[in-house]
C-alpha cells in the first residue's frame, strides 16, 4: 500500500489466537511501526497487551488505534468511552514498557501514544491515521 502515494507500506495482520503469540513476535521483529488495533466495543484484549510488550522488547515505536467506530464518536457518552480506553491503551504502553529500560522515551510521550478512532468500515477519520502512519514512519 502506498500512504499518500508517497509511503510503501506493508501491513501484517496477526491473528489474536494465542497460537500465533511467535507470529505477533516475529511481526515485531521485522517491523517499522507496530499498529495496535482495539476493537472500541472490546477494548484491550490479552493480544494487545502481549503485542506492546513484543513492541518494546524490539524498540518499535507503537500507534494505537481505536476502531470500530463505525458511527464516530458522535454522544457524550461515547466520547466519555472512548477517553477511558484511549486512557487505558496509553497506560498500558507506558507499563509495558517498564520492563525495557532501553526502550526509547520519545516513543512514550503522549503526542506518540495517544489512540486515533477510526470505521475501517466507513472511513471515517481514516485520513489522520494514514497521516500518523506516514509521520511515524519518515520521522
Amino acid at each position: 500500500v502506498n500512504l499518500d502515494g508517497e509511503v510503501p507500506t506493508t501491513f501484517l495482520d496477526t491473528p489474536g489466537h494465542r497460537v500465533f503469540t511467535s507470529m505477533r513476535d516475529n511481526a515485531a521483529f521485522l517491523s517499522d511501526l507496530a499498529v495496535l488495533v482495539v476493537d472500541f466495543n472490546q477494548g484491550l484484549q490479552l493480544q494487545t497487551l502481549e503485542s506492546i510488550s513484543f513492541a518494546a522488547e524490539h524498540g518499535i515505536p507503537m500507534l494505537p488505534v481505536i476502531t470500530k467506530l463505525d458511527e464516530g464518536v458522535l454522544t457524550n457518552r461515547d466520547q466519555t468511552a472512548f477517553d477511558q480506553l484511549a486512557t487505558e491503551i496509553k497506560a498500558s504502553i507506558v507499563q509495558g514498557t517498564k520492563a525495557f529500560p532501553e526502550y526509547p522515551s520519545a516513543f512514550l510521550e503522549n503526542s506518540m501514544i495517544e489512540p486515533t478512532g477510526i470505521s475501517a468500515r466507513t472511513g471515517w477519520n481514516f485520513d489522520s491515521f494514514k497521516r500518523r502512519v506516514v509521520e511515524r514512519l519518515e520521522g
